[in-house]
């Protein structure tokens, strides 16, 4: 699973590179923010990109922060020293700026083609920078092994512990519990009731009416004080 935050003021491209991005990316999460501020909560709610796009002009305030700030910060954290950025831009004179002082990977100058994006991203992935990490699990009796979160669909409270179901069947583990393997788990999971975190990226209905999710063959509640967040979330993945 690949997660992606695009940062771009304009509705229509910000759109248009979502679209881009899932036809050359089958595996992805992708967030997507319009202002500065929206972007800093993203990146500040412990979440693990893998790639961003930033549109270093956000407003016409010129007073205002930019791409360039927001770029410039996610470099200050430690997890995003090396995260490949790719600035997306219409004036020429800020891309060596960008290249030099921020280390992006690459920039897109408006207007871009659908092939210049593809080509920018295959660039980032067939780099091998970008390589999904396991987790380590031990299961009550001491065996160890991995999983990947891409590979899970949900997760409950279970003898002391957590159940964990994924392609696989499903394990228990007493190492972790609700509040502490979500902080393990990358942006597409997400705790939907007291009782369940899921993978939404595997969610194939949603029903408002009884306030339940369908994940592979199970039926997951969604929590009053989750649902209104909830169904933002999923309105944004669809």
């Amino acid at each position: 699973m690949i997660n992606i935050l695009i940062v771009e003021d304009d509705t229509t491209q910000i759109m248009g590179l979502k679209n881009i991005i899932s036809e050359v990316i089958n595996d992805c999460h992708i967030d997507m923010a319009q202002t500065y501020d929206n972007a800093m909560e993203y990146i500040n709610a412990n979440k693990d990109y893998d790639i961003f796009l930033l549109d270093i002009s956000l407003c016409e305030d010129p007073d205002a922060p930019t791409g360039l700030d927001l770029g410039k910060y996610i470099r200050t954290l430690k997890v995003y020293n090396s995260t490949p950025i790719i600035f997306i831009t219409s004036l020429n004179d800020k891309i060596q700026h960008a290249i030099n002082s921020i280390h992006c990977y690459s920039y897109l100058v408006k207007p871009y083609t659908h092939n210049e994006v593809e080509n920018a991203l295959t660039d980032i992935l067939d780099s091998s920078i970008i390589k999904e990490k396991p987790i380590l699990f031990k299961s009550p009796d001491g065996v160890r092994f991995k999983v990947y979160p891409s590979k899970i669909f949900y997760i409950t409270p279970q003898d002391h512990g957590i159940s964990i179901t994924y392609n696989s069947g499903n394990f228990i583990t007493r190492q972790f519990t609700l509040e502490t393997i979500i902080n393990e788990l990358p942006g597409n999971f997400y705790r939907c009731h007291r009782k369940y975190i899921v993978n939404m990226n595997y969610i194939s209905n949603y029903d408002k009416v009884t306030s339940m999710i369908h994940i592979q063959n199970a039926s997951i509640p969604i929590g009053r004080a989750h649902k209104q967040n909830f169904e933002r979330r999923y309105l944004l993945n669809e």
